[in-house]
């Protein structure tokens, strides 16, 4: 117990950072390294203050004037000490019409004809795991970022320490702001960067937790310091980070090589323990995290193949055979996958040519935003200002100011012909206008019209002029969608090569078809091994990946209720009266989360077992009629259970208990409806019939004659 509040003692004292341990001193390679770098860094974010699309004085200005606390502006468009009024928040109204919560699903289009399975079981498993890769609280942020700043990043990691029992780490999203992140100068193409770094605020406890190092702050008195990590290609063009404090130049991390495969493994008997306290082979506790660079497989490993496809037959009846055989066998060494590529993704929101930066919504409507605050506080002075005159002869008391009701004494009509009351009030429609004017000028500049805001427009316009204009709005703004959509498109990539590069495991996810059946399937990436002529193994990655351009509609989930309930009544699901279009609808509406479509299906399965409405009307008019079906049936069953085989008469006679029991009980049923139970119970065809089931041969022949005739 003393020993647990001694820790807990100490993880208080790095929280209040008031020491207790000795801060990490560098090596000489270390110093060296990180002065070098320290001066790459200087230059890059020299370049990028330099980028009007990005200057850190415009940032904060575009950012307080979205949250309306941007003081006027002077003439050079710089922030003045005179505190403005921010009576309407043009950014923010702006900003929030644009935002979309649309997370687009991936789609994967392979190269080669024999990789479309492949893709397609890509494409499921991006879909499935899209809402942890792109959250929507995580889309939410980027939306506003970058129609703020013009441009967002998006960060992509692979963190091990999300590790379950069946997955050893798991591939994470961040987004990063334009300020935080400085890439390589004069580099248009983020898919050519060499380098890049990323700013962020961490806490000493993190960070002694990550890296084992102590680092000291005492001096600024804060819990956390500003980490400069430093991500580049090295001599064999895969990625290394190098990591330090900016304020002491202490070094947390120098890999030359760090997206690459590590594994925990037992230090003991050398096997790989994903997690636990414990080892599960030889029950020790100490373990650490090894590179990787090949792996050994466990299983073989298959392929299904058409083999007149690959030109090892010539018999055009092998067109539609599958033939199965090991592809690689098990204990067989393959290589690690390694990426190539920053594992960083710039997200825009009106690009600019030759710029790896985008222009906002921000630099667009500041300055106009001030001007119409300043026309307006202007005409609300004006209001303010005025007053009444009134006039009144001076032996005549009119009462206090603050009085709504007076009593006026007057000698003479004449007195109360001289009681005049004067406005003055100051002209406020030039004001009035002007900020009108600029306020519809920038809704112009950035795309938005009243319609797409669902204002009520002009009344004389026809509802085709409206529903033109709305369409032309949405296409002004369709470029921030397609921007949007690429980003998310290389996010997926990403998260791919991040799989086949650090997953070993299958990775599995579920999936619902058509008819509402939920199936269980799995993404290996060991489907992506590929060999060349000369045996060499490789992981074929040349896919091409994008966004579905129906994320839009299938994400509104209103709007897909009614489609599919439209095109249900025109019947492109199939006939209305049949059954099977019924269950199909219902469990399209089910897979869209429809409240009432669960309870549907399970009464048009129900209704399944029981006779058709038509049927049983019928057999209650007549009830002859139901004594003579039930006969034929139970003949019928005895006739085909009459084999001697006991599995077989044991199934036609519980088949046939299960049919008399609902016809005996719709019978009584619709007997004392109609008051003939007495005349049912007296044929007594359901009961014989029961009792002789598969007894009779005689039985059998009459029920096949009957029911060839009927």
């Amino acid at each position: 117990m003393e020993t647990s509040r001694r820790k807990h003692l100490k993880r208080l004292d790095m929280y209040l950072n008031w020491g207790g341990k000795e801060p990490y001193k560098n090596t000489i390679e270390e110093d060296k390294l990180v002065n070098q770098v320290m001066v790459l860094y200087t230059y890059s974010k020299g370049e990028r203050e330099k980028n009007p699309l990005c200057k850190k004085e415009k940032l904060e200005q575009w950012r307080k004037a979205y949250k309306g606390i941007l003081g006027a502006l002077d003439k050079d468009g710089n922030e003045s000490v005179v505190k403005g009024r921010t009576i309407r928040k043009l950014l923010y109204e702006i900003v929030e019409s644009k935002i979309s919560n649309v997370v687009p699903a991936a789609r994967v289009v392979p190269r080669h004809r024999e990789d479309i399975t492949i893709a397609q079981r890509t494409e499921d498993f991006l879909r499935y795991d899209s809402q942890e890769t792109v959250s929507k609280l995580l889309n939410d942020r980027a939306e506003r970022a970058t129609y703020i700043d013009g441009t967002v990043w998006y960060k992509v990691w692979w963190d091990p320490n999300d590790s379950k029992y069946d997955r050893a780490g798991n591939c994470r999203v961040e987004e990063c702001l334009v300020d935080q992140i400085t890439p390589q100068p004069n580099v248009f193409d983020y898919r050519l960067l060499e380098y890049i770094f990323e700013e962020r605020e961490v806490s000493v406890s993190r960070l002694y937790d990550t890296y084992g190092r102590y680092v000291n702050i005492r001096e600024n008195g804060s819990d956390s310091v500003k980490v400069i990590s430093f991500y580049y290609l090295n001599e064999n063009r895969t990625v290394g980070h190098f990591c330090f404090i900016e304020s002491t130049l202490q070094v947390m991390c120098n890999e030359d090589e760090w997206l690459v495969k590590r594994v925990r493994e037992c230090t003991r008997c050398k096997s790989i323990v994903p997690t636990g306290d414990v080892c599960t082979t030889c029950g020790s506790k100490t373990f650490k995290n090894v590179t990787q660079d090949f792996e050994i497989l466990e299983e073989d490993i298959e392929e299904v193949y058409n083999p007149y496809l690959v030109g090892e037959t010539n018999d055009p009846k092998m067109k539609d055979e599958l033939v199965r055989k090991v592809f690689i066998p098990k204990s067989t060494k393959i290589p690690v996958y390694k990426i190539r590529r920053l594992p960083f993704v710039p997200r825009c929101c009106v690009a600019v040519p030759n710029e790896i930066y985008g222009m906002g919504d921000g630099m667009i409507v500041l300055e106009s935003q001030d001007m119409i605050n300043k026309m307006t506080s202007r005409a609300l002075e004006k209001v303010i200002s005025s007053f009444e005159i009134v006039s009144h002869p001076q032996h005549m008391n009119v009462g206090k100011d603050n009085e709504p009701v007076r009593m006026l004494g007057t000698n003479s009509p004449d007195d109360v012909a001289m009681l005049k009351n004067i406005s003055v009030k100051f002209d406020v429609s030039s004001e009035m206008a002007a900020s009108a004017q600029e306020y519809i000028a920038s809704k112009q500049a950035t795309g938005i019209t009243d319609s797409f805001q669902g204002r009520a427009e002009n009344a004389q316009e026809s509802g085709k002029s409206l529903e033109i204009k709305a369409i032309q709005s949405a296409g002004r703004i369709e470029s921030t969608r397609v921007a949007k959509n690429a980003s998310l498109a290389a996010i997926y990539e990403i998260k791919v090569l991040f799989n086949l590069a650090f997953s070993s495991e299958s990775r599995k996810f579920t999936k619902v078809l058509s008819d509402g059946k939920t199936i269980e399937e799995s993404w290996n990436k060991y489907s992506f091994l590929k060999k060349e002529k000369n045996g060499t193994i490789y992981y074929e990655d040349d896919f091409l990946y994008f966004t579905d351009a129906a994320a839009s509609v299938a994400s509104d989930i209103q709007t897909m209720w009614q489609l599919v309930t439209n095109d249900f009544i025109q019947g492109k699901l199939g006939e209305l009266g049949d059954k099977n279009t019924l269950e199909s609808y219902w469990n399209i509406m089910d897979k869209l989360d429809y409240p009432v479509a669960p309870m549907a299906l399970a009464a048009i399965k129900d209704n399944r077992k029981k006779l058709p409405s038509f049927i049983e009307e019928a057999l209650i008019e007549n009830p002859e009629v139901l004594q003579i079906a039930a006969q034929l049936i139970q003949e019928k069953l005895g006739q085909e259970g009459g084999t001697g085989e006991r599995g077989g008469d044991s199934e036609a006679q519980l088949d046939g208990t299960k049919a008399s029991q609902v016809a005996r009980r719709n019978a009584r049923t619709s007997a004392a409806a109609s008051g003939t139970e007495a005349s049912v119970e007296k044929g007594g065809g359901m009961n014989s019939g029961y009792e002789n089931n598969g007894k009779s041969g005689d039985s059998g022949k009459l029920v096949g004659a009957t029911g060839s005739k009927t």
